[in-house]
Order: C-alpha cells, then structure tokens, then sequence
C-alpha cells in the first residue's frame, strides 16, 4: 500500500529566514520510505539540498526556509502489516537554534474514502516553521466488479463481508456477487506485459522507474518463485508466489525457466504472496551475464 505524505513550511520568526532547517520524519511501525520519490523530491525542490534514511527516520536538510512555503512530498510504503499502529511525529528544526523547533504527530490510517484525499491540517505555532499537512491516501484499487445487473435478490438483508475496497487483500475488490457483497477478484481488461529474450536498449530506464527487478523461476502454471530483487540493491524475497498473465497475452512463461521481472509496487504483493503481471511489466529471459549489469546501474532519475 502507498501513501503519499506532504509537509508544507514557512519560517515565520521575526527574522527574513532562517538558518540550516531539518526535517527528523520519524516512520510509523511497517513503514518504509519509497526512495523513487524522495530522488524526484530532491530534483524538484531547490531549497532541499540532501536527505538522508536512519532506520525509522528521514532526515530532510534545507540551507534555509523563509516566509515562502516549501513543500516537501515523498511517498511510504507499507512493507509490513502492523496491528494497532501508533502514531508517529515529525519534528522540524533550525540547526543553530535549537530552541526554534516544532513537533507534531501524525498518523497515516487510511480513510475508507479511497476516491479522494482526506487531509489533515496541523500548525505549528509563531516561533518558526509551521503548517504541517498529512495526506491519507488509499490508491482506488484497479479493475471492476463484475455486472449483477440481472440478479434480484428478494431478502435486503443478506449478508456483507466488506462494505469498501479497503477491507479486501492484495487486488480483491469489494464487489456484489450473488446477493452478498463480498471480497473478489475484479474484471481487468487485456493488459500484457513486454516480454523479451534479450535486455531491450532502453531497459536501463524501464530498471529505474519500478519497484522491482525481481529474478523469477516459474515453478507450476501460475506459481513462480521470487529470488532476489535488485532494484534497491540486492534484496531477498525468497517467496514462492501465485501470478496472473491473461491467457490471451503472447506472452508464454516457460516451466522452470527464470525470468527477470521489471514491475511497480502495484504489481507485487509480498503479504498475499501474488504477483500481476501486466501491462506496466516487462519480462525479459534471465541470462547469468545480466546480474552484472543490475548491480552495478546507478539511477539518476526519478
């Protein structure tokens, strides 16, 4: 699940601006930071000179923040699911006076209003910077429900395991099925992947806006085993995992043959242990030679 977080700054000391600010962006339980967006942070932002990940913290560094408001907005990524989540702070101060400093708290509890923002607006005083804005966002799930146009049910009160998408794991929507409303996979239109035998010319690019590059060995029809991911590094799933491919995509995955996945964090969902591979994906043969070339790119864009 992603979220998107926005803190919107302004310095309003008595002072035109102040001197070297920090950002200390403490992470909730299960939460980890989506580096894509923070590099794309640190390209947009001309204030935002380097940022830095500490186990549970993002630490933002500014040369200074004036009266002008300055956003700072950077998506997370739940990696884990955690019960009864506490909320979290964020605490932003001016490095050479440590007294003209600011903490709020902050929780990213998804709102069942998935179709919309639900923002919610905290300020942080006189002494200095101030206007912090927490946007929970639950990205609508893809695909659609299946039509119950021609069913009538002749009791209303029949039985509901869900009442929105959010209440559904991994791509189940929550759907009408019958006369119950309940967690199903949706109807998605043809969507295939890329497949390939050889690394594409401009696979470089493709490697650096997903959120996996992940070796794959195809085990059954439609069961696969997830090895390592390279986009981050040298990550270990070591998962045994269900995948979907429309049956109409020409693109037939062989048994026991590995493959190398380029996909988004949308595709992947490491607590269902499933794995959708479609259009925003691309396959490509594994050949021993390309592990090299996936250690060793450097991203320099977002």
């Amino acid at each position: 699940m992603l979220q998107r977080f926005t803190a919107s700054l302004s310095y309003s000391s008595d002072d035109e601006a102040s001197n070297m600010a920090i950002i200390d962006f403490r992470l909730q339980s299960g939460y980890t930071a989506d580096k894509i967006s923070l590099d794309h942070l640190m390209e947009t932002n001309t204030l935002l000179k380097r940022y830095e990940v500490d186990g549970k913290s993002v630490m933002f560094y500014f040369d200074k923040i004036n009266s002008k408001a300055t956003c700072v907005t950077f998506h997370l990524i739940q990696s884990i699911k955690v019960k009864e989540i506490k909320p979290s702070f964020v605490t932003v101060y001016d490095y050479y006076k440590t007294d003209v400093k600011r903490t709020v708290t902050y929780s990213l509890i998804c709102s069942i209003q998935i179709d919309r923002f639900q923002p919610q607006t905290q300020t942080w005083g006189s002494l200095g910077l101030e206007e912090q804005t927490v946007e929970n966002v639950c990205p609508p799930k893809l695909g659609t429900c299946p039509s119950s146009e021609n069913i009538t049910c002749e009791n209303e009160q029949f039985a509901h395991n869900c009442t929105d998408d959010t209440q559904c794991p991994g791509e189940r929507k929550c759907c009408m099925e019958g006369c119950s409303q309940i967690c199903i996979y949706p109807d998605f239109p043809l969507c295939c992947p890329i497949c390939e035998d050889e690394l594409p010319e401009d696979w470089e690019s493709k490697f650096c806006h997903s959120h996996y590059a992940a070796v794959m060995k195809v085990k059954a029809r439609s069961r696969a085993k997830l090895f390592q991911n390279y986009r981050f590094g040298e990550d270990t799933l070591g998962m045994v995992v269900q995948y979907t491919l429309d049956d109409q995509c020409g693109c037939e995955l062989e048994l026991n043959q590995r493959y190398i996945v380029f996909t988004d964090y949308e595709s992947i969902d490491e607590d269902q242990r499933e794995i959708s591979i479609r259009e925003t994906s691309l396959i490509v043969r594994f050949k021993k030679k390309y592990l090299k070339k996936l250690k060793a790119i450097t991203c320099l864009i977002a």
